[in-house]
């Protein structure tokens, strides 16, 4: 129960404040109520790293179809989320706790150390 509280939470709040700051709908009440599932089936803890993964793979994907959309001269559609939260929970099946926020740790301390040193 407390997965299903934090996955949907989580997502709430985005919702709401993504709306607040946009003036428009940031992300869709089927997100949330996904978000919830997933937490009901995970469990607490290993919602913040599917949340986590989510954001990485959909950054990845988004700027190529950005991109993709600029030279088709698409604008501003609407871009799901759900299926990158479907992809990192079928990850995070296969992973172990804690990878996820290990990977993201150490890409962070390397990417701080290549700064410092400049």
């Amino acid at each position: 129960l407390l997965g299903l509280l934090t996955g949907a939470g989580i997502f709430l709040a985005i919702t709401l404040l993504g709306g607040l700051i946009a003036g428009k709908e940031a992300m869709g009440f089927g997100d949330v109520k996904f978000m919830g599932a997933i937490g009901l089936f995970f469990g607490a803890t290993t919602i913040a790293e599917i949340t986590l993964l989510a954001f990485i793979m959909a950054f990845f994907i988004c700027i190529g179809l950005i991109i993709y959309r600029l030279i088709k001269k698409n604008e501003d559609e609407y871009i799901p989320f759900g299926p990158f939260l479907a992809l990192a929970a079928l990850c995070m099946m296969f992973l172990d706790s804690g990878t996820i926020f290990i990977a993201f740790l150490s890409f962070c301390k390397i990417l701080s150390d290549i700064i410092v040193r400049k």
